[in-house]
């Protein structure tokens, strides 16, 4: 910890170098480096050696324009198979075959049949 700036006046919060922050971001950059390990084994917070990592990442055009709605294409759904669901009535010798969406239409007749 022989990095750490000291503060002119005494306070609660610790400031630390720019080399020092360098090192560990450097660190963390390395292929299998686990932030929270390197933070944890340098006495420091994760979340704090994570902004660290964020403000060394280069801004980029998109991340600093907020985002607008994209035009997106909307396909119509495809046509729905007809129905192959027949309702078979059977009035005495007469056999109707009603198709399944046209149930109320059935339902009316039988009830004008029974007048």
């Amino acid at each position: 910890m022989s990095e750490i700036i000291p503060a002119k006046a005494p306070s609660k919060r610790r400031r630390f170098s720019k080399v020092f922050k360098a090192k560990i971001v450097a660190t963390c950059q390395l292929p299998g480096a686990s932030v929270a390990g390197i933070a944890l084994a340098n006495g420091l917070n994760a979340i704090l050696v994570h902004r660290w990592c964020r403000a060394t990442k280069p801004k980029t055009a998109a991340s600093s324009v907020t985002a607008d709605f994209m035009p997106i294409s909307v396909h119509e759904p495809a046509q729905r198979p007809k129905e192959h669901a027949v309702v078979i009535l059977e009035v005495g010798s007469i056999k109707v075959h009603w198709p399944l969406s046209q149930r109320q239409h059935a339902i009316a007749w039988l009830r004008a049949l029974q007048l």
